[in-house]
């Protein structure tokens, strides 16, 4: 005799290399995972393109490997989150126009200067922070600059996980902690903001609705719930930016707490009562993603463009026929320091703390006595130096967190969570679930369903199972190396500057 179906929910996150679902039953227990990547293409340099039907195809097959697993399971919602900032255009017929522009595109990046010029004076206090290559507002001055025609199609503008939810519902919609990411936000008042679309030209009925975090925009449609092997009329519910998220997911939503996820990119995310853009641009203040009663409000945000994204890279380069993982454990056959190799982490520019588009990356310290396990020691220590670079401008403005919490794919690795603790000199708190930002759509979710409370529910809350304590002695070594670095970055820079003016 064959149990009764037990409810549960979709949650849906479309990273940036890959679309992550997870299916969580009622008591908050995980019953079944699944995943599924699509490329990045690069047409040109610093172009970073996605094409929007690799997303769908995506969803299905992540879907369909959760759904494996929790055959017992009836799905109540579909929670989507995903990667912030880039743009996705469509026009009249609700047809994508070309690939979609992601967060990583740098295509912008020469335009910056004469962008900020033309926008209003007090920009950052408006949006939150500085403007970036790779969100809404760049990609959209570029291409109205540079692709006239695509320009003169466009009729409607959409956040990545947002065209995704269209793909499922017919319906359009964003919310703050997403919509806060796209430099189009006047993050204080919560509605987009017409001076802003005013300089770029833009037309505000191309823009979707604001609507809070956890809000069911949407009934899942039949050609979708089909694809997807659901049944049609399920609510779908837009939980927020992935950042934002994974915080929700880790329970992250007080002021003493801190989150860092190592993805591609690596976030830092600290949340805060108080709107307080920084005026010098090192992070930005935006909603949070917690939709119950009382929250917290905001969070200031980190972003380091280069965490993932250098590993896979050394990975290209040394790693052989072997995987990821596996090079990332030979770092432990290297001292801490890697016998005085250091590694600047920006193969894509940066965001916090220098904001540089122009940025790139270089060993320092190279000799012939270092081999494949220092070069991988060197770029995780390199990624967790800038982590840790931009957390301490955090640390300047208030009081250290009393327990950081590590989360995404590189947290995985015993390996780069004890640099991590050991950089930062503190407790790093993680658990044996990875897909943090998923896993905070499920919660978004259950508090939609009522089946929790947020923020203050704490049984909804993946198992911790490690707390890494920092080594004394590798962490006064890092506080040595770590000025060092700084030095070093700030001196390379103009030099990395000159050296992309000379013609190729």
């Amino acid at each position: 005799m064959s149990r009764a179906p037990r409810p549960g929910v979709l949650a849906i996150d479309l990273g940036t290399s890959s679309v992550k679902a997870l299916v969580v039953d009622q008591r908050g227990e995980i019953i079944g995972r699944g995943g599924a990547t699509y490329p990045t293409h690069h047409p040109s340099p610093g172009f970073d393109e996605q094409e929007v039907d690799d997303w769908f195809d995506a969803t299905i097959a992540a879907t369909a490997t959760a759904r494996r697993f929790a055959r017992d399971i009836a799905i109540q919602a579909v929670s989507v989150t995903g990667q912030m900032h880039g743009t996705v255009l469509f026009d009249e017929h609700n047809q994508s126009l070309g690939h979609a522009i992601v967060w990583s595109d740098l295509r912008a990046a020469d335009d910056l200067d004469t962008l900020e010029q033309a926008l209003p004076d007090d920009l950052r206090s408006r949006i939150g922070g500085p403007v970036a290559t790779g969100y809404q507002v760049a990609s959209l001055h570029w291409l109205r600059q540079h692709r006239p025609r695509a320009w003169a199609r466009i009729r409607k503008v959409l956040l990545p996980k947002d065209a995704l939810v269209m793909l499922l519902t017919g319906i359009a919609a964003t919310d703050p902690s997403d919509a806060a990411s796209t430099g189009l936000f006047d993050a204080e008042r919560g509605q987009w903001d017409g001076a802003i679309l005013d300089a770029l030209a833009l037309n505000p009925e191309w823009l979707p609705p604001i609507l809070p975090c956890g809000t069911p925009i949407g009934l899942l449609a039949p050609e979708a719930a089909e694809a997807l092997g659901l049944s049609a009329g399920i609510p779908v519910i837009v939980a927020g930016g992935d950042a934002p998220v994974a915080a929700v997911g880790t329970g992250v939503t007080s002021e003493r707490s801190a989150l860092v996820v190592l993805s591609t990119g690596a976030q830092i995310l600290r949340p805060s009562t108080a709107y307080a853009p920084d005026p010098g641009g090192r992070w930005h203040t935006w909603p949070a993603a917690v939709p119950g009663d009382g929250n917290v409000g905001w969070n200031r945000i980190g972003a380091v463009l280069n965490s993932g994204r250098a590993v896979s890279w050394i990975h290209g380069i040394i790693g052989g026929s072997g995987t990821v993982r596996e090079l990332v454990d030979t770092a432990t056959l290297a001292p801490a320091g890697a016998d005085s190799l250091l590694f600047l982490p920006y193969l894509a520019g940066e965001r916090s703390p220098i904001l540089d588009p122009h940025a790139r990356g270089a060993f320092i310290g190279l000799t012939d006595r270092h081999g494949p396990a220092h070069l991988v020691r060197a770029v995780l220590e390199g990624v967790t130096f800038s982590i840790a670079d931009a957390m301490d401008h955090f640390s300047r403005e208030e009081a250290p967190p009393a327990m950081i919490h590590l989360g995404g794919g590189g947290s995985s690795a015993p390996v780069w969570r004890q640099i991590v603790a050991d950089v930062i000199g503190a407790p790093i708190q993680t658990s044996d679930l990875t897909d943090t930002s998923a896993f905070g759509a499920a919660r978004i979710a259950a508090h939609t369903l009522g089946w929790i409370t947020l923020p203050d529910d704490r049984e909804w809350l993946p198992r911790r199972t490690t707390v890494v304590t920092p080594d004394q002695e590798r962490t006064a070594r890092y506080r040595e190396i770590l000025p060092i670095y700084r030095k070093l970055a700030a001196a390379v820079l103009p030099l990395s500057h000159e050296l992309q003016r000379v013609p190729s």
